[in-house]
């Protein structure tokens, strides 16, 4: 038997941060190559945003199970069995040749990279400290984002050397190699912080029904639940997909021009998913005032991109783009780390799993009706900078009313509710 030691624990942490950067490649992987994706499987911009969103639904219906199965058989199996479907997925991708097959290979990516965000934060109350779990969930989260960076520029250039078809093989082969490391190095639990955590849940187990109608009782969950699902619905699907095409029209600009300007983005995620814990526990000590100082921050970004953008000049549009991805990296984390300080630790799978499918219907909706509102206010059969600036303001009255929410959650910053 493996003698697991304490150090042990950021291996743990390195194969699952690389696993969520497969995971986010995914996910924003069909914006730097829309055009391709609209040229060689001849389809629209609707076509296109269904496509892309289907990975966001499957993703979305699978996180109650995922957290679930996480809680019931360990980590580690859910992640082999998802990373499994994954691959399969992206091979298929690699080999579609119109809509319906892009969409169910898409779809197989969603399911199968579903089981990895969940039970990798099961892992980190598994294996760190409580009081290490905010810092430890804000690198992961940050460390993922650079899979969005490789989305970027790095993708395009790989697209126009090997054809976005090889590069889903390259990256079919990763995940295989991924799968290969998990099976041999990836383990489920500590026993140094989980010997008491095991006896108490021997005397206090919980059922799911039991943990659902507790959950749905809190009204912090209502409220992150719909602050995900709008405001990640609008930022995910323009960086995700429409971010290029944006530039290129209302700013002139050459695809590759436009990707090198968006990259700033997930870079700027990346540091504030890095910063997170560290300015919860130490700058702010508190949860609730770094979310609403990010979807505030955020939303001044979305109003300057929305009416100002043309007159911005590509160093300063980097600096908006730096400042909105930077925005938006404290909110992830925040929300996931509010909702475990919420509640037991027995349950934080089934926990994680029931807020997170929040976040993906909001993309998978918002994909779908962005792409509608660009096709209902084509000119002549082209999107327009009307076109546009409609579908950004639904964006931006999004991200406004999100704002407002914030201010009712309530605090779970330890400290804060010991002085209350």
């Amino acid at each position: 038997m493996i003698n697991i030691k304490d150090h042990y624990k950021w291996i743990i942490f390195i194969i699952t941060s690389l696993l969520y950067n497969l995971v986010y490649f995914h996910r924003v992987s069909t914006n730097a190559i829309a055009d391709e994706l609209i040229r060689d499987l001849k389809i629209n911009a609707t076509e296109l945003g269904t496509m892309s969103s289907t990975y966001f639904l499957c993703y979305a219906l699978l996180q109650p199970f995922i957290g679930i199965l996480a809680d019931k058989f360990g980590s580690k199996k859910v992640i082999l069995a998802s990373l499994s479907i994954s691959v399969i997925g992206c091979v298929c991708f690699s080999f579609s040749s119109n809509f319906f097959t892009a969409f169910i290979s898409r779809s197989l990516i969603g399911i199968g990279v579903a089981g990895v965000l969940v039970p990798s934060l099961k892992l980190y109350a598994q294996w760190f400290a409580p009081e290490q779990f905010a810092r430890v969930s804000g690198l992961f989260l940050g460390l993922g984002h650079l899979g969005a960076l490789i989305a970027t520029t790095p993708l395009a250039y790989l697209a126009y050397i090997l054809g976005w078809r090889d590069v889903f093989i390259v990256f079919a082969l990763i995940g295989f190699i991924m799968l290969l490391i998990t099976l041999f190095f990836l383990h489920n639990r500590n026993t140094k912080y989980n010997e008491n955590i095991e006896n108490n849940n021997a005397n206090s187990k919980i059922s799911t029904i039991d943990t659902i109608k507790y959950l749905f009782k809190k009204r912090n969950f209502w409220l992150l639940a719909f602050i995900f699902f709008a405001t990640f619905g609008a930022y995910v699907s323009f960086q995700g997909l429409w971010s290029t095409k944006y530039l290129i029209c209302l700013k002139d600009l050459t695809a590759t021009t436009a990707n090198n300007l968006i990259l700033f983005i997930p870079l700027g995620v990346t540091i504030g998913a890095f910063a997170s814990g560290f300015v919860s526990d130490n700058i702010f000590r508190s949860r609730k005032k770094p979310l609403t100082i990010g979807l505030i921050i955020t939303l001044i970004c979305w109003v300057i991109i929305t009416f100002w953008i043309q007159h911005l000049s590509d160093l300063l549009l980097i600096f908006i783009f730096f400042i909105m991805g930077l925005a938006g990296g404290q909110l992830l984390p925040m929300i996931f780390i509010i909702i475990k300080d919420d509640i037991p630790e027995r349950i934080v799978g089934t926990s994680l799993g029931l807020i997170n499918p929040a976040y993906f219907l909001g993309i998978f909706f918002y994909q779908i009706i962005t792409g509608i509102i660009l096709d209902i206010n084509k000119v002549n059969g082209f999107y327009t900078e009307h076109s546009y600036l409609v579908m950004m303001i639904f964006c931006l009255a999004t991200i406004f009313i999100t704002t407002i929410t914030s201010i009712f959650i309530k605090e779970t910053f330890p400290e804060k509710i010991i002085e209350s």
